[in-house]
């Protein structure tokens, strides 16, 4: 399990079923209530519920699914870097 597997599964047991965006700044998933009013409008972040214009609402399965989703998107990134340093490294010198 990677680290950021075990904060996730740390993450499952603290968070309530349902979320207000102080239960996510709290856990330190984003650090200001603009983060996730931003990855709303681009549709970047996780699930909500919107009550009210401001009543928003996020499952705490969304959320952790929308983690592990961008850490493994993260993780394909860095693994596909890596292998086209490799790949720059193993071609032959010019003389």
């Amino acid at each position: 399990m990677n680290a950021c597997d075990e904060y996730i599964a740390k993450l499952e047991k603290q968070l309530p079923d349902i979320c207000t965006i102080h239960d996510l700044i709290r856990a330190g998933i984003v650090s200001h209530r603009n983060t996730m009013e931003h990855y709303r409008k681009k549709n970047l972040g996780p699930p909500f519920l919107r009550l009210s214009e401001r009543k928003i609402f996020y499952p705490k399965q969304g959320i952790l699914k929308w983690l592990k989703e961008s850490s493994y998107a993260g993780s394909e990134t860095e693994t596909k870097n890596l292998r086209q340093d490799e790949d720059i490294s193993s071609e032959p010198e010019l003389a």
